[in-house]
């Protein structure tokens, strides 16, 4: 199993018409989608669905007539935007049916994987964990390794968001030992997977192992692909451990005040780095991850102020 893929996000659709002068009619974007499925394109952005009625619409023919590519649509970070770019894209359901009709278990998968994320995205979690179990059903009948890696991850997110903690961990676990059987060099998962692992880490209260991996991920993406979002996310996973780590010694009052002075200073070098890079990345979905960070901040500092009151 391959552990690099790269991955073509076409933007013309959408972005293109940002050009002085460019303009595509429904049917105009219609043809160049498909004219995009035949080079075989991963994602196609097919247009900005709460902007106007003939984007919402163009957004959703592609997703109802071109086969192969993801197709998604613009959004925000509002509710009102997200909910416009799932309706518009509401036509993936009927991908996966086909997909599945056809025995093409790895496109089913993927179709499956989309809708969780999506319906995730939307929070409707319970939708989102029916079709994360749907996504694993389909990858295991693929036989791709890659594939039940993934999706189990999938589904494993899909859980830490409903409260299933341990079959979460479970499936990350699984997860793990199946890359490791696939790739035996590495112990840990990595990429957004190993992310997303560690967010479910954190939230039980193991930020030495989440640090552990975080560093683990980063070096290993550092030796290899050197790819932006995979680093800032290893970013963000270390540096909300260390800041979780400053935390509960205040919270303890267990420290000296430069041991937790300088705790608080290497999450805030690690924390600036990771937002800096989502940003640099592009990766807006993922910019999100971040969002939280502002307010846990906040309650360390006022924790840290009390905490040199009490030692003086």
């Amino acid at each position: 199993m391959s552990s690099e893929k790269v991955v073509i996000f076409d933007t013309t659709l959408r972005d293109g018409e940002q050009s002085p002068g460019a303009s595509l009619s429904i049917s105009e974007k219609l043809e160049i989608a498909q004219q995009l499925a035949k080079m075989r394109v991963d994602i196609i952005e097919a247009g900005f669905p709460v902007s106007s009625p003939a984007q919402f619409e163009a957004t959703r023919l592609c997703a109802e007539n071109v086969d192969g590519p993801v197709i998604c649509g613009l959004a925000r970070a509002s509710s009102k935007d997200i909910e416009a770019a799932g309706e518009a894209t509401e036509p993936m359901g009927a991908d996966m049916k086909m997909g599945v009709e056809q025995k093409d278990w790895k496109g089913a998968a993927v179709s499956a994987n989309n809708l969780s994320e999506l319906y995730l995205t939307l929070g409707e979690v319970g939708k989102a964990v029916e079709y994360g179990r749907r996504c694993v059903e389909y990858a295991d009948k693929s036989g791709d390794g890659f594939m039940r890696v993934a999706m189990r991850t999938t589904l494993a997110g899909a859980f830490h968001q409903a409260g299933e903690v341990e079959e979460a961990r479970g499936l990350f676990a699984e997860a793990e030992r199946m890359q490791q059987e696939e790739q035996p060099g590495d112990r840990y998962l990595y990429s957004v997977w190993g992310h997303q692992y560690c967010d479910l880490l954190l939230a039980a209260g193991k930020a030495g192992e989440v640090k552990e991996r975080g560093q683990y991920a980063l070096d290993v993406v550092m030796k290899g692909s050197r790819n932006l979002l995979d680093i800032a996310l290893n970013k963000l996973s270390i540096g909300r451990a260390v800041l979780a780590e400053a935390a509960e010694k205040i919270k303890a009052q267990s420290a000296k005040g430069k041991s937790v002075e300088k705790s608080l200073h290497e999450a805030k070098r690690w924390l600036d780095e990771a937002v800096a890079g989502l940003r640099k990345a592009g990766q807006q979905d993922d910019l999100v991850r971040g969002r939280g960070i502002g307010g846990l901040w906040g309650i360390t500092e006022r924790r840290l102020a009390i905490w040199r009151r009490c030692v003086r």
